[in-house]
């Protein structure tokens, strides 16, 4: 990715030179650009990834509601998702994203 900051060409350098009127100058769409952002991680919303019936990636997660080895609820912002299955384990934890793995028989939202 190539930015052009204070006229001169950077190559490879993921930073924004931002004015002092702050970002909020800045469209949605110059920032997911700059970034390389999809769209929806800039309007809150969440992406549900499923691998087969065995891992379930799930970014934009706000909160686990519900945990156990065969039900886990998650948080995802404006709504809920329950995931029913069994040996259901939460992998990975992260700022705003979860792995959960296990036989996964049901998603609900």
């Amino acid at each position: 990715m190539n930015i052009k900051s204070s006229g001169k060409k950077t190559s490879n350098k993921k930073s924004l030179k931002i004015k002092s009127s702050g970002i909020k100058n800045l469209g949605i769409k110059s920032l997911q650009k700059g970034f390389e952002l999809p769209p929806a991680a800039l309007m809150g919303a969440s992406k549900i990834t499923i691998s087969s019936n065995k891992e379930a990636v799930i970014e934009g997660c706000r909160g686990i509601l519900e945990y156990c080895s065969d039900r886990i609820k998650l948080n995802i912002g404006c709504a809920t998702v329950l995931f029913i299955g069994n040996s259901l384990t939460i992998d990975s934890l992260n700022v705003g994203s979860i792995v959960i793995s296990g036989k996964i028989t049901n998603v609900e939202f």
